[in-house]
């Protein structure tokens, strides 16, 4: 009996926002369906779909390209005669690695089954079935793994990554036993984390224009100054992101969520820089007149100075003890007083006040600067050399040629600021693209009142667990250091 095949739209909740795309497949009364592991929404499917041929029109809104060969594969498929022994892992392994449209998870698994091939070569075998992937085997092949050199991080992926192909293979029917890789877990040591010091990232505020590495120092200070922003999501910024005055607003690569990012006054100086106003910043302290009884921003700083150099402060900064809880120092936005010094907070309070009434002004020009620019053009546009991401919608997976520009560029990146940090001497000899994210990271874990939920929302993690192992390992405490300290100081 013949088998016919369609592609269906379906919701698992009535009302939801998104829907899931299936080949149902019907031979007399039976019934089946496999996932095409693609979700869009019913008028997507409805405007883009063509019942005639079965395959979506070209578009730029989805992935026709990737969802129409998955289409294609599953059309000549008979899942009515699939039997458990009609795959084998490698050729399962392949076919669920031919239904992915994500590129960086199509190289995770290209990978994974290239080692996995190479293992099975070196003794003796071309394939595998389900029922050989035994406890003996499984460690055999971890031994042969580590002996390569294959560091926990990447064994954990690969194990990982076979795990999940038997998942998948239950879900199919395809293998009913027990996942053998259960049992095996593999726990990575954290190493530290790459943290930049406070002068490290002085010294990239310090980097002009004119100077090598400037722009990849901005890449990373925003980053950094962004709340620790995601690579991805700051390599892909675009101009129509800079529009709304109260925030910059993006949709994060890695989860699809729709997030804003408030301004504050360092982060525009690098915006500032990036579209070639640095200098604003300066122009608008000089010219800034009128607030506080005609007392400009630069006064202000110059009394400050005045008032904290005529008291000594300046010379006591060497002082192990000057913090101690003991001490009559205190440090107060940014500067070390006499917690008793009333007159100084209030100089510090105003030249505070002032910097902010700049920063909005700074804020305005930014965001009439870029409703004049092309919405779809990148912020960081000068590095990425290419219009392939004009009109990417983060929504979508990655093209083969977005994902490998993508790629490219993030390499040279990673490579570029490694060259950085010994161009300027930095504390950091190798920093990565994360190291923004831990360095941000790291200076929260030092600030009072700052709970796990904080920090969770400041990543931009979606669930607490998440943070929690981000946390565990690797960054500096030096909060519990001081904890500690000061319980030894009550008990001497």
């Amino acid at each position: 009996m013949d088998v016919k095949a369609s592609v269906i739209f379906s919701e698992k909740r009535k009302g939801d926002e998104k829907g899931y795309l299936h080949v149902l497949y019907r031979r007399g009364a039976e019934r089946t369906k496999v996932s095409l592991e693609f979700t869009l929404t019913r008028e997507q499917f409805e405007d883009l779909y063509d019942k005639r041929f079965q395959r979506f029109i070209p578009t730029k809104k989805i992935d026709y390209k990737s969802i129409n060969e998955r289409i294609e594969v599953n059309l000549k498929r008979n899942p009515f005669d699939n039997k458990k022994t009609s795959y084998t892992f490698l050729s399962y392994f392949e076919y669920k690695k031919s239904m992915l449209s994500n590129h960086s998870t199509i190289n995770i698994h290209n990978t994974c089954l290239a080692n996995l091939k190479i293992y099975l070569s070196s003794i003796g075998r071309k394939d595998i079935r389900f029922e050989d992937f035994d406890n003996d085997f499984i460690l055999r092949m971890r031994s042969y793994f580590k002996q390569k050199g294959l560091q926990d991080s990447s064994l954990r992926l690969y194990l990982n990554t076979y795990s999940a192909i038997f998942n998948s293979a239950a879900k199919d029917n395809i293998y009913t036993q027990v996942n053998p890789f259960y049992g095996h877990k593999i726990k990575v040591i954290g190493k530290p984390k790459k943290i930049l010091t406070e002068q490290d990232i002085k010294a990239l505020q310090a980097i002009k224009p004119t100077d090598g590495y400037f722009i990849e120092s901005r890449m990373f200070l925003f980053s950094f100054l962004g709340n620790g922003l995601r690579c991805s999501d700051m390599m892909l910024l675009k101009n129509s992101n800079f529009t709304n005055r109260n925030a910059i607003e993006y949709i994060q690569m890695k989860t699809g969520t729709s997030m804003k990012l408030n301004y504050n006054t360092q982060l525009v100086k690098v915006i500032l820089d990036v579209i070639g106003m640095g200098d604003l910043i300066e122009k608008l302290k000089q010219s800034y007149e009128g607030y506080f009884d005609n007392l400009t921003y630069n006064e202000c700083i110059r009394k400050i100075y005045a008032h904290i150099g005529a008291e000594g402060y300046l010379d006591k900064l060497e002082s192990d003890t000057l913090l101690s809880p003991d001490s009559p120092y205190e440090k107060y936005k940014g500067f070390v007083i006499k917690k008793s010094d009333e007159e100084i907070k209030n100089l510090i309070g105003y030249s505070y006040s002032l910097l902010r009434e700049i920063s909005v002004t700074a804020r305005m020009k930014i965001v009439e600067y870029f409703k004049k620019q092309n919405p779809d053009e990148l912020l960081f546009k000068d590095f990425i050399k290419s219009n392939i991401f004009n009109g990417y919608d983060k929504k979508q997976p990655f093209t083969k040629e977005q994902f490998d520009l993508y790629k490219s560029k993030f390499t040279s990146y990673n490579a570029k600021i490694k060259r950085m940090s010994k161009k300027y001497d930095l504390t950091l000899p190798n920093p990565t693209t994360h190291s923004a994210r831990f360095t941000f990271t790291n200076i929260l874990l030092t600030m009072d009142s700052i709970n796990l939920n904080d920090i969770r929302i400041a990543l931009s993690h979606t669930n607490l667990a998440t943070t929690q192992k981000y946390l565990q390992t690797g960054f500096d405490f030096k909060k519990s250091d001081a904890l500690n300290e000061r319980l030894n100081s009550i008990f001497e």
